[in-house]
């Protein structure tokens, strides 16, 4: 029988065989499609459920919280650009933007529900977890005026790696507790489904400035600073409560990472429980959120839905500095490392170790993060060099050389050993000695597999430090 699937198909994409979807009619037999079917099915149906069930939790959460827990809703809005009226040509190719990160605050006042939107504008265009956090404490400061009783602080987001749902991103709902005094729940949408009166709420501030700019005697607007002092000006008298605040582009202090070791299976969480014991930053993780009677009062042995919800797995946060890196060079060789200072890593990356560096957005194979096997391990780089790739490397700068893993699936890599070698920076390397299964020692085609575990390692580690 012929239909219509989307199949990868390989296509020349400077200079390189690359993959992507492509919507083909291809001829398959009746039950190869029925087994198809079967699987994308129980993946779906397993999604649908999430979804439905993290909705549902969601709307319990903002209806029912005590009068001692404040709820927040959080996303970056994409980024807006700054438009002028009478423009000259080249203002076309390039405009200034500033980052709008959206807070939406539910508290109890007198027992009634109020809501306050929060905009946190700033030049500094890093979309990452320090700046999130950065912000948090800001409405931290807001928050504990407008009530001295609270004792929990309830978050839900999307599941973006780069801001919230990340090893680093879980350290800091650890540490709220000791930084506020307050314990920290933060709850993930299912992928795909994050969409909310938060896309809304930065959709009518960028809607009012755009209309401002494209007024011939509109207000010149040019960066964070104007933004919020219009915003301020003109927002006053709405019915919605909002607050509007500057960041500075040097504000978010960014001198320390605050990494930590990794937590397994991250990516399938979706409730996560910061808190504070004998001095340890500790967090309990659970696949799906409960707002029960009893769990909102913090009873979780008496969940009312112990049938979906599991009990909560506890972890200790323990800092990477906290962690021998005095002589990374003579490491185990079977030691995976992931994130961290990426010099470090590449000092600690042997000939024949596989290592990872993140993909650049939007690549045609759709690509988490590249897999390379090391043939040259760090170098000096005396002369500007390039590679069969178009990497180029100036001189008096460190790199090391790789052959790349071609990505069959999430699951498995061709290692292309007849393809010219690549040269990359040292600072982009971002997991070593990443552990692959040999299934195949073909000529010129071995295949290797990687564990899902390993997989979400790397991804975690990539920096995703993407402007949306």
């Amino acid at each position: 029988m012929s239909v219509k699937l989307f199949q990868d198909v390989e296509t020349m994409y400077e200079g390189r065989l690359r993959k992507r979807k492509d919507l083909l009619k291809i001829d398959i037999p009746a039950m190869d499609l029925v087994e198809k079917c079967r699987v994308k099915f129980q993946k779906f149906i397993k999604h649908n459920f999430v979804y439905q069930w993290q909705a549902t939790q969601f709307k319990n959460c903002v209806t029912e919280f005590p009068s001692d827990v404040i709820v927040s809703v959080v996303d970056f809005a994409e980024n807006y650009t700054f438009k002028e009226q009478n423009e000259i040509q080249s203002m076309h190719w390039w405009s200034n933007q500033v980052t709008i990160f959206v807070h939406i605050t539910y508290y109890r006042s007198q027992g009634e529900i109020q809501k306050v939107v929060h905009f946190f504008i700033s030049d500094d265009k890093k979309h990452d977890t320090l700046f999130v956090q950065h912000c948090f404490m800001l409405h931290w400061g807001w928050a504990r005026e407008q009530s001295t009783e609270l004792r929990q602080h309830w978050v839900w987001s999307d599941g973006a790696a780069s801001q919230f749902k990340a090893k680093r991103p879980f350290y800091f709902v650890g540490r709220y507790q000791s930084l506020t005094g307050l314990s920290m729940i933060w709850n993930f949408f299912e992928s795909g489904h994050g969409k909310g009166e938060h896309d809304g709420a930065g959709a009518v501030i960028k809607r009012a400035l755009t209309h401002e700019q494209l007024k011939a005697d509109g207000e010149v607007l040019k960066n964070a600073g104007d933004v919020v002092e219009f915003l301020r000006k003109h927002f006053q008298d709405s019915d919605v409560k909002r607050v509007f605040w500057e960041v500075g582009i040097n504000d978010v202090n960014r001198e320390n990472e605050w990494n930590c070791e990794g937590i397994p299976q991250l990516r399938t969480l979706h409730s996560v429980r910061g808190y504070t014991w004998a001095g340890s930053h500790c967090i309990g993780v659970r696949q799906l959120s409960c707002y029960c009677y009893n769990c909102t009062r913090g009873l979780w042995k008496r969940c009312a839905n112990r049938a979906h919800v599991t009990n909560w797995e506890y972890h200790t946060m323990v800092p990477l500095e906290d962690m021998d890196t005095s002589d990374t060079r003579h490491l185990d060789n079977e030691m995976f490392m992931t994130e961290g200072n990426g010099d470090q890593l590449s000092d600690a990356l042997m000939v024949g170790d596989t290592f990872a560096v993140n993909a650049e957005e939007g690549n045609p194979e759709g690509a988490d993060f590249y897999l390379l096997k090391c043939i040259q391990t760090k170098t000096l780089a005396t002369t500007a060099i390039c590679d069969g790739w178009d990497n180029n490397i100036g001189p008096g700068t460190f790199y090391v050389t790789g052959v790349f893993y071609e990505r069959i699936d999430d699951a498995m890599f061709r290692l292309l050993d007849s393809a010219p070698p690549a040269y990359l920076y040292s600072h982009l390397v971002r997991s070593i000695k990443i552990p692959l299964t040999q299934i195949s020692n073909a000529p010129n085609s071995a295949l290797y597999s990687i564990s899902l575990g390993a997989y979400e390692a790397i991804y975690n580690s990539m920096p995703w430090d993407l402007v949306e």
